[in-house]
């Protein structure tokens, strides 16, 4: 069973995995909630693996789904844009029995699929509890920091969405009208702030937390759609 957005990805895995004698249910969560026919789905047939795309926009969220589907003792497989540790111990800490990345081929995530329903272990246990407390250290530090984009100043504000976009630091003061000193004292406090050393790792604390800043972006200096 997959629950994915995508008709090229359903179609996809539906041809490789009858290749096997392996029949996929597809379920779109584009235009209704996806948990209530999910549970719906699993109760009736009861699939010897359930798929779920992470990029699936559903008012349940991915997370939500893995859950639901792992509760019911199916094996879990979640499908993940690119292959990122980080990400793969989110997922298996919802319950995910493997974490594929469609960068893979399709063979690849097909053996996956048939060595899950044989019943066998596609991850070494060891490694799946390193993963897991992996992403919760980093999700810990991620909170702390996300309170430090909390207490940013305005003008501080203005200066890590100009680095998020691409900015320098010579270009916020040129725009902004101050000197290139003040602009790296302010990257200073936000580092600080935000307990990282670097102006890439404030840039990735920001993504991280889909922040944006509460006043917009500096004057004159276009940013990015």
């Amino acid at each position: 069973m997959l629950v994915a957005q995508h008709t090229l990805l359903a179609d996809a895995l539906q041809i490789a995995l009858s290749v096997h004698s392996l029949h996929l249910t597809w379920i779109d969560p584009t235009p209704v909630d996806a948990a209530p026919a999910l549970a719906a789905a699993v109760t009736r047939s009861r699939p010897g693996t359930v798929l779920v795309d992470t990029d699936v926009r559903s008012p349940s969220g991915p997370a939500e789904l893995i859950r639901l589907a792992a509760r019911s003792g199916i094996p879990v497989v979640a499908l993940t844009p690119y292959d990122d540790r980080r990400e793969a111990g989110r997922w298996l800490a919802q319950g995910a029995a493997a974490v594929v990345s469609k960068q893979l081929s399709l063979s690849e995530l097909t053996d996956v699929v048939r060595r899950l329903q044989r019943g066998s272990r596609v991850l070494d246990p060891h490694e799946r509890t390193r993963l897991v407390r992996q992403w919760q250290h980093e999700e810990t530090d991620d909170d702390r920091r996300r309170q430090g984009l909390v207490r940013l100043s305005p003008r501080e504000e203005v200066v890590l969405s100009a680095l998020m976009h691409g900015h320098t630091v010579a270009d916020v003061a040129a725009t902004e009208h101050v000197s290139v000193e003040t602009v790296r004292s302010q990257v200073k406090s936000i580092l600080a702030k935000l307990g990282v050393g670097s102006q890439v790792a404030a840039v990735g604390v920001a993504y991280r937390a889909r922040w944006s800043p509460r006043g917009g972006g500096p004057r004159g200096v276009r940013l990015a759609d």
